[in-house]
């Protein structure tokens, strides 16, 4: 059996399998990929001692994927290339060895036999097998790096590439330019890997004498930044893909280099307003590249007030809303000039490495709506989850005022909740295992459960809106863990009561047609089970559900819960008005709006519950005669056994109340969310942008619907206290007359 193990990863399927049959005649196991991303995934089960691999992959680079699959396998690297005497690549490959990559380089155009020995003498000699192919220099292949040409296209001549650039994703985040490598290094875009490395050399310096080291470059950052962060922006620039990101996202000279442009000058000596001028008088000129300052200065300054107002907590929205609106404006700008383009695929030619061409510029720009939008999602979901849905909501208008489209600001919105659908989906999964576990205590893990809902559905609810599938998905998907909580409980206890409340609670949250089916007939069973004294006595027992998880989703959407007090909804247009709450239930009006160009009228009122919470009385007396001392009276004995089974019931009936509070306060909470969302339409609709009135309507219907679940739940839990009240006074009139049997004898 082969002892040592090599993976090959080449996109060229002709000269990844020479590489392997060569490898595998001379004993050695070996597994062949045409793609970085299969490569990483493959190497974690099959465990190379070394990879052969070209650094220039289409889509994510060889060099990366060797970096990552090294550090985390310990595998050796074979760098195959016709770059492999390149000072540049040489000096790549030294910064990976620095960062614990221990990797080599050999020619592409290498003979069999020198491809053998290297390899040997990395990871040793394996099992021989005779060489049929003899050791004659037979070349590995030699590739052929197509010439970048950009010139008098169109933004709708270019051939739209598959997939979003996931390298330019992953770096736009809110921190996109405090972490720009030629932001902390003060570094120009067109340093050479010489200044790169002078720069370090001057770092390691610092470093040996204990001095500080601070940058001085275009927008210095306000905090002192660390040595290691330093090193990491060094490093970066070392490796091609990333420099060309991170020199998009920084400023560049307009003509000449750096160093001779005024509008850079001025910007290192803080005159922002003289850099800002030069760029403006000069954006209908040249190759577009004052359009991208100005787009990146507005970028940079609102990101930048981003975070200093979350550090230092303060309100600066107004300057904030119009730095956003200027950074897309110049970027939407900048996507319809083909000259700046031009200029990036030449700048690839200057960088001089076959990593970067022309594919890779058609990414950057058609990927670039995306990356920016999704920014601005995440600050929407950030604010959102804190209930600041005045910072949500302005975050998510100037994603739908962009310019860029609606569909990428959906898509991108989308892609930002993500991780909170994984949350979601991890709350339901321990609910469940727990609720399976101990049945007896489910009523609780649900009641926790839906509780700890409310701030991920409020999220969902305002950024997607009723209507949205991935919203109505989320909705079920609680819904559906609720019941299956419910269904372990009851049928372990006979409950029916608690089954009952929390049944109608997730009938409230679902919106898929098939669960709300089901939820119903769980009602009736329910109903069925309870008698007139509502005694839990166990009769059919609920049946779990067939239908598969997730199906629910019928393209509606999710609604958001918050926790609050009475809600009262707004009127039309930009008024709102919160009434006092009313003891009398008002009518729910269900009428269609008069007209798709307006939005329809807010429904009425919900109504408060008698009291905010129950008036529990103890009912022991504060001296109860003894049996002995009654001399076993047969009145005495009677109220006694009464008063035991009253306070038994008045337990009951507390707990039942109190379940029937927290529904309440869910419902309340539907109710607000609503309310948000319809108020954000409302916003938006008059500041002139477009809206969907179908979906304002089918907010509108949802919120009706929930005030009418919600007076009826108010209706029942009056009714209710005003029994625990009755029989609380007929128990202390009990306990009044065992204690003056008790005082007369």
């Amino acid at each position: 059996m082969p002892s040592h193990r090599i993976l090959i990863a080449d996109h060229e399927p002709l000269i990844g399998s020479f590489v392997a049959g060569v490898l595998s005649q001379d004993g050695y196991e070996t597994r062949l990929e045409q793609s970085s991303t299969v490569a990483i995934e493959s190497a974690a089960t099959f465990l190379p001692q070394l990879l052969v691999i070209d650094p220039i992959m289409p889509g994510l680079s060889g060099v990366e994927a060797a970096a990552r699959i090294s550090r985390e396998t310990k595998c050796k690297v074979l760098f195959l290339t016709t770059l492999a005497s390149d000072s540049d690549f040489r000096e790549m490959l030294r910064g990976l060895r620095q960062q614990g990559c221990d990797c080599e380089a050999l020619f592409k155009s290498s003979s069999k036999e020198q491809l053998l020995d290297h390899v040997r003498r990395r990871i040793g000699t394996s099992i021989i097998i005779t060489d049929a192919g003899g050791s004659s220099s037979t070349e590995v292949g030699e590739r052929q790096v197509p010439a970048p040409v950009l010139s008098g296209h169109t933004p709708s001549g270019y051939q739209q590439p598959a997939g979003d650039y996931e390298a330019l994703l992953n770096l736009s985040t809110v921190r996109l330019y405090e972490m720009n490598a030629f932001r902390i290094t003060g570094l120009n875009v067109d340093s050479s890997l010489r200044d790169i490395a002078r720069e370090g050399e001057k770092l390691e310096m610092v470093i040996k004498l204990g001095a500080a080291h601070s940058p001085e470059g275009i927008f210095p950052l306000p905090e002192q930044v660390s040595i290691l962060t330093i090193k990491s922006a060094l490093q970066a620039l070392k490796i091609p893909e990333q420099r060309l990101l991170h020199e998009f996202f920084w400023f560049w000279p307009c003509t000449g280099p750096s160093k001779d442009d005024l509008a850079l000058h001025a910007l290192r000596q803080k005159k922002y307003e003289a850099a800002v001028e030069l760029w403006t008088k000069s954006q209908e000129q040249g190759n577009g590249i004052a359009v991208h300052n100005l787009a990146i200065y507005y970028h940079v300054r609102a990101l930048d007030s981003v975070i200093q107002q979350s550090k230092a907590r303060t309100d600066g929205r107004v300057e904030n809303h119009y730095l956003w609106s200027k950074a897309f404006q110049y970027w939407k700008s900048l996507l319809e000039r083909p000259c700046f383009w031009d200029s990036l695929v030449r700048r690839t030619h200057e960088i001089n490495d076959p990593r970067l061409t022309t594919e890779t510029v058609h990414r950057i720009w058609f990927s670039l709506p995306n990356a920016l939008l999704g920014i601005n999602a995440h600050l929407a979901i950030a604010a959102a989850e804190k209930a600041d849905f005045e910072e949500a909501g302005r975050q998510r208008r100037l994603m739908y005022a962009s310019g860029f489209g609606d569909e990428d600001a959906k898509k991108e919105t989308v892609r930002a909740l993500a991780p909170l659908q994984e949350e979601v989906e991890r709350l339901c999964e321990t609910a469940e295992a727990e609720a399976r576990s101990n049945p007896k205590t489910a009523n609780v893990v649900v009641r926790k459960f839906l509780a700890s809902k409310s701030k991920l559905l409020h999220t969902f609810n305002y950024l997607l809106g009723v209507g949205d599938p991935v919203c109505d998905a989320v909705h079920d998907r609680i819904a559906e863990a609720g019941r299956a909580c419910l269904i372990a409980y009851v049928n372990e206890t006979g409950d029916w009561e608690t089954a009952r409340l929390i049944s109608q609670e997730c009938l409230a949250i679902c919106e898929g047609k098939a669960l709300r089916s089901t939820l119903e007939e769980d009602l009736e069973i329910i109903a069925r089970n309870l008698p007139a004294g509502r005694q839990p006595q166990p009769s059919v027992p609920l049946r779990a559900s067939t239908q598969r998880r997730g199906s629910t989703a019928t393209g509606k959407s999710v609604r958001v819960l918050h926790a609050a007090l009475i809600v009262l909804f707004a009127f039309v247009g930009l008024a709102a008005l919160y009434d006092a709450v009313v003891e009398k239930r008002d009518s729910v009006p269900s009428s269609e709006p008069s007209s798709r160009q307006a939005l329809p009228s807010s429904p009425s009122n919900p109504k408060a519950p008698e009291s905010e919470s129950v008036p529990v009385q103890r009912i022991a007396p504060t001296s109860t005669p003894s049996n002995d001392f009654l001399g076993g009276s047969s009145e005495s004995e009677a109220l006694k056994a009464q008063i035991e089974s009253d306070k038994r019931l008045l337990n009951s009936m507390e707990g039942e109340l109190e379940q029937s509070r927290a529904m309440l306060k869910d419902l309340e909470a539907q109710l607000e969310s609503d309310k948000a969302t319809m108020e954000r339409i409302e916003g938006d609709q008059s500041l002139g942008l477009q809206v969907d009135v179908d979906q304002y309507e089918r907010v509108r219907r949802h919120h009706n619907n929930t005030v009418k679940l919600y007076n009826a739940q108010v209706d029942e839990y009056n009714d209710r206290l005003s029994e625990y009240k009755q029989l609380l006074a007929s128990t202390n009139a009990k306990i009044d007359r065992y204690n003056s049997l008790g005082r007369s004898r």
